[in-house]
């Protein structure tokens, strides 16, 4: 037996309803194996419109223009049809034997419990207590309105409900969860428990809630594990949840949701119209006239009523189009990915709505069904009513809530939403189309479950007030009981009044239907608020405008518009003020003072409102990254130590940029001032640690020479006339360099660089071009340098800024904010945001299998060429190009190329990374990180996250303590290294933490400790390699190559070429040499075998380094096994470097 089989209903012609359907008796299911239903024969045309004549307006036509908007989409992607195939194989449920069994223990247990009779509201209380169970109620109805009598018979019918049985017990739609899976069983309570007015004041809820008490009662004596739980956090509407322990290799836990339902004929549907009142108000309340409408009330009843007939429309559909049921389970996936499982029926019910108005084609895939679903939602108009099927019912009447998706009985399958989750909805609907279209199955379906940390800008979380707000007044506790769900949907009404144009999304951070349900003992009392979060607080998400968030004013309107003004008022309350603006207007506004920093603008506003209008003066968290840019402005003042500037390294630059073309007297004019290094594209961990680097590209000419020391000597004698008309002209320091070639020049209080654009150096060029790519990127995303600077400073705190290159973690940080296949629908704004996306993508990207290719170029704003280069932005590719004018197939060929340059960069750059290294490609370079670093860096990149995007429920925002111990190694993480060297303190503080371009440095530009590891490892080469905090770090971490470690044979060029350039640092080692080892010496074997194999002699090499750094050195230490060579405390640690010193001398 097998409770799919149990569906004999769809034996009945296609146009039976639910309700003429015969019963799914489950003791009637003894059908003989191999003969379940595939599904009914359905006609070509099952119905005549998705929508009604009375349709909202735009809803019917995109439904009925479907085929024609989305042409492009039916255009099925080999590659995402294979991947998707393969995920539904993974994510598809095969119901086990042992859940099907518990299935039928539930009918008989039901079925064979004996009724109780009618009781009165105080002996149903005793009768609850008596079988140890509680009443799953939290509305306070009040005792003396209680006068209808309670009780329990056997139902009238048991049916397992919603994805099992659609398209058939061989199909079905279940899918695998985080939590294991679910499947829902529909029990009808008998209809004579139920007078005609029971749909009034509760009376109804109440009664469901007592019979599923004593359902509880009866499944817990039958041995089965129960719980409560709220369906869709709805309070009026508990459920049980049934557990059934599965290993995960099948699927996980299953639970059974058990919902009480009732007959469709049972209350007048007319009585339950959206816009009907159904909940008297109180006595002693306030006069209401007239009465509000209750729709949400309204909706859950209706819901109860058409339990079956959901079943059948979804079945229905699934024999039109044979793929239907993957496609829910696609959709299901996604949503569990995005955290909105709550929309995964009202989705999968318009996938059925358009599968029954054969705007889905029969023989389509289920990608491509899916596909459909989510164009459709991207142009839906939330705004007005969306009627899926029917036309019994009228749109307007479902204007009083404030989203409405209406199935074919007129019942909305969506009251629990607002107008904020329905934006939500809308803008990942968009991404998923535009993905979807691009073939990015694993962005789509494939990526780990979606953090709120990731996805939005900022987290507040708003305890709930001890007083309900004036706002919950008694009209709103009519409809909505729940305080915490009211607040869930009017706190982001109330913040997007406050905010405008400061946010594009406010919505709230919680699952309603999130899996596994959260539930509670049957004997414990109900929670009085199924949306609160433990602490009873509410966490609310925000993604910020890019231009708007941090504006230091909120306009207002004008004092004449009495009404609007006095809103305003209202909104703001003191901090409202009239002031007068540069055009002559005169407007109320809110201004922000000087002490509110811009990244704090926003929780400051949301401070207020929430203090002014919800009484919560206290205990507001916000999660955001005004606290790491607080760390870096301690790094950037730590860097200045003292420098004191007037104005910032961008302006000094713009200001410095334009003197240098104004120079007259050069042989060659100007073309354009172009950045180069990190400080000049604002993406430096801080000012003054380097001299920030220009390049000057001059007018194109055919004078100049071929030859590279011709070349060399033209362009020094250029440097120095650039330094001889800036001192005599402007009275700057200007110092020509001759390695490398280039001028410096001190001005306001920077160091700055100058070298000279040569038309032939390649690596200039591709240099340049990746700066002025992050320079444009920083124009286009203005979280992206900081984002850059955080992660950054991340990367070198944790010692592998020698290792992961200034260059690849811009490009890190780069694919977060332009990558097409990005599974977020906007890039960050917030720079903590895209902190812990770039964290993700390190943590998840399979570097030893490929490499990662980004795209750098991206649409700018509209600029003029010398705008461009005094802005640090980018020219053309080629200088020639934008000097000359251009034939049509040049401007074509150009054309290409800049369409080229926009996608992911192919061919040799995206090569797979060799043995020991992975590669990050740009559209100009490719580079190469070392395996050891990338892991290093993954490690780091996971502890991050447990921290600043833990997984599960836990939201609490992350404050700059822990901030700060994210950007704090921990001290058990230097026993990673082979040598730790300590350098000396004042060294740190002089060159290290201070920055080294300092004009008050000593030797401005000059940092030795640099200069010291850069002799290291043209020294050492691949032998060993060297990690270094080079912000504020005093530790030197050498890990040894093991590979360099293993016993070679004597051979002196290739040990001495390939490990160290002095055969000093060798030693001999004597090992048995075996049978059939080609490299052994003859007469070692001769002599029994021994060989002589050398070895690096790692405590010499250790001992050179210390060498190498005289007067920078403290101590140096080897870790395995601890050993303190040279400087320390301890007496042992003289007799230790005794011993070392003279090991080395015996090796030499």
């Amino acid at each position: 037996m097998q409770p799919g089989d149990y569906v004999d209903q769809y034996d009945d012609d296609e146009g039976s309803s639910a309700s003429d359907a015969s019963d799914v008796e489950m003791e009637d299911a003894a059908i003989e194996s191999g003969s379940e239903a595939e599904g009914p024969e359905v006609d070509d045309d099952p119905m005549d419109g998705v929508l009604g004549e009375n349709a909202a307006a735009g809803s019917s036509d995109a439904i009925r223009d479907l085929n024609i908007n989305a042409h492009d989409l039916m255009q099925l992607d080999t590659a995402m049809d294979l991947q998707t195939e393969s995920l539904l194989e993974e994510v598809s449920v095969k119901v086990p034997a042992r859940v099907r069994e518990t299935l039928m223990a539930i009918k008989s247990a039901l079925e064979g419990a004996p009724a109780t009779g009618s009781l009165a509201h105080d002996a149903a209380l005793k009768h609850l207590a008596k079988r140890g169970v509680a009443w799953p109620w939290a509305i306070d109805l009040g005792r003396e309105a209680i006068q209808y009598k309670f009780g329990y018979a056997a139902p009238e019918r048991v049916d397992v409900v919603g994805s099992f049985l659609i398209g058939g017990t061989n199909k079905g739609a279940l899918v695998k969860r985080r939590g294991g899976f679910n499947v829902d069983v529909a029990v009808q309570m008998p209809s004579d428990l139920f007078q005609p007015k029971d749909h009034l004041n509760y009376r109804y809820f109440h009664k469901r809630a007592f019979y599923l008490a004593h359902a509880a009662s009866i499944l817990k004596a039958a041995g089965l594990r129960v719980e409560f739980a709220y369906d869709r956090n709805d309070t009026r509407r508990p459920m049980l949840a049934v557990t059934v322990p599965l290993a995960k290799k099948l699927g996980g836990p299953a639970v059974v949701h058990v919902r009480p339902t009732v007959a469709a004929t049972v209350f007048n549907a007319d009585k339950l119209a959206p816009g009907r009142n159904n909940v008297r108000p109180a006595a002693d309340a306030p006069a209401m006239d007239p009465l509000p409408a209750t729709p949400a009330y309204n909706a859950a009843l209706l819901s109860d009523m058409h339990q079956l007939s959901h079943l059948h429309t979804l079945h229905k559909a699934a024999g039109v189009v044979g793929s239907l049921p993957e496609a829910l389970k696609l959709i299901k996936v996604w949503c569990e990915q995005r955290a909105l499982n709550a929309w995964a029926f009202p989705l999968s019910y318009l996938a059925a709505a358009l599968a029954l108005k054969n705007q889905v084609g029969r023989d389509l895939k289920a990608i491509q069904v899916f596909r459909l679903v989510m164009f459709y939602l991207a142009n839906h108009d939330f705004a007005a009513p969306l009627m899926m099927l029917g036309d019994h019912a009228d749109p307007d009447a479902f204007s009083v809530s404030e989203v409405a998706m209406v199935d074919q009985d007129g019942v909305n399958l969506t009251t629990w939403a607002g107008r904020s989750d329905a934006t939500r909805l809308q803008l990942e609907a968009t991404k998923a189309a535009t993905l979807a279209t691009a073939g990015e199955a694993g962005a789509l379906f494939l990526t780990p479950k979606i953090a709120p940390q990731s996805t939005f800008d900022h987290l507040v979380r708003i305890p709930l007030p001890a007083t309900a707000p004036a706002f919950y007044n008694p009209r709103v506790r009519l409809d909505d009981p729940s305080l915490a769900h009211f607040l869930s949907l009017a706190v982001p009404r109330l913040l997007a009044r406050a905010l405008t144009t400061r946010v594009k999304l406010i919505a709230h951070v919680g699952d309603p239907s999130a899996f596994p349900t959260a539930t509670w003992s049957v004997d414990a009392e109900a929670p009085g608020s199924a949306t609160a979060t433990p602490g009873d607080a509410l966490t609310f998400g925000l993604v910020f405008h890019p231009t708007e968030y941090a504006r230091a004013v909120d306009i207002g309107p004008s004092p004449q518009d009495e009404a609007a003004a006095l809103a305003f008022r209202r909104l703001w309350g003191a901090k409202a003020e009239l002031r007068r603006f540069p055009d002559g207007s005169i407007l109320e506004s809110v201004a922000w003072g000087a002490k509110t920093a811009p990244t704090k603008i926003v929780a400051a506003a949301i401070d207020h409102v929430v203090a002014r209008h919800m009484g919560v003066t206290s205990g507001v968290a916000h999660h955001g990254q005004h606290p790491l840019h607080k760390l870096l402005r301690g790094v950037e003042r730590a860097s200045a130590a003292g420098t004191a500037t007037t104005v910032s390294v961008d302006e000094a630059f713009r200001e410095l940029a334009a003197l240098i073309t104004g120079l007259d007297e050069m042989p060659l004019p100007v073309a354009a001032v172009l950045p180069l290094s990190p400080e000049l594209t604002r993406t430096a961990v801080a000012a003054h640690r380097h001299r920030a680097t220009f390049a000057v590209e001059l007018e194109a000419s055919g004078k100049w020479p071929t030859e590279p020391e011709a070349l060399y000597h033209m362009t020094l004698l250029f440097l120095a006339q650039y330094a001889t008309q800036l001192e005599t002209k402007h009275g700057l320091k200007a110092t020509v360099v001759t390695s490398p070639l280039s001028l410096d020049v001190d001005f306001s209080g920077y160091a700055f660089k100058m070298v000279v654009k040569p038309k032939s150096s390649v690596a200039l060029r591709d240099e340049l071009r990746h700066a002025g790519d992050m320079s444009n990127l920083t124009l286009v995303y203005p979280g992206f340098a900081a984002t850059v600077r955080g992660f950054k400073y991340l990367v070198a705190r944790h010692m592998l800024g020698y290792q992961i290159h200034d260059h690849v973690a811009e490009l890190l940080v780069a694919h977060v904010f332009t990558s097409p296949a990005s599974e977020h629908v906007a890039a960050p704004v917030d720079a903590l945001a895209g902190v812990v996306r770039t964290l993700a993508l390190v943590v998840r990207h399979p570097w030893t299998a490929e490499a990662l290719g980004v795209v750098t170029r991206v649409a700018t704003p509209s600029r003029s060429k010398s705008a461009m280069a005094l802005n640090g932005g980018s020219l053309a590719d080629d200088e020639d190009e934008s000097a000359t004018a251009q034939t049509p197939a040049e401007a074509a060929a150009k054309a290409q190329r800049e369409a080229a340059s926009k996608r992911p960069p192919t061919g040799a750059l995206v090569a797979p990374p060799a043995e020991g290294t992975v590669v990050v490609s740009s559209h100009h370079k490719r580079y190469t990180v070392e395996l050891l670093a990338m892991k290093r860096l993954r490690a780091v990149a996971k502890a991050a996250l447990a921290v600043l995007s833990p997984a599960g429920a836990n939201l609490t925002p992350v404050k700059a303590k822990a901030l700060a111990a994210v950007y704090t190694p921990a001290a058990a993480d230097l026993t990673a290294f082979d040598v730790t060297v300590h350098l000396r303190s004042e060294i740190v503080g002089a060159y290290v933490v201070s920055g080294c371009a300092r004009l008050a440095a000593e030797h401005p530009g000059f940092n030795p400790v640099e200069q010291w590891l850069a002799d290291v490892a043209r020294t050492y080469g691949s032998l060993v390699r060297t990690f270094h905090n080079d912000v504020d770090g005093g530790v030197v971490g050498v890990v040894v190559d093991p590979r360099r470690l293993v016993p070679r044979r004597w051979d002196h060029a290739a040990l001495v070429g390939g490990e160290v350039s002095n055969a000093k640092f060798l030693v001999a080692r004597r090992s048995r040499a075996a049978a059939d080892d080609s490299d052994s010496d003859d007469d070692a074997a001769a002599a029994g075998g021994d060989a002589v194999r050398m070895v690096p002699n790692v405590e010499a090499v250790t001992s050179d380094v210390a060498r190498m750094g005289e007067g920078l050195v403290d101590r140096v230490v080897i870790q395995r096994p601890a050993e303190v060579l040279i400087g320390g405390d301890d007496s042992d640690s003289g007799s230790d470097s005794d011993e070392a010193m003279s090991e080395d001398e015996d090796s030499e």
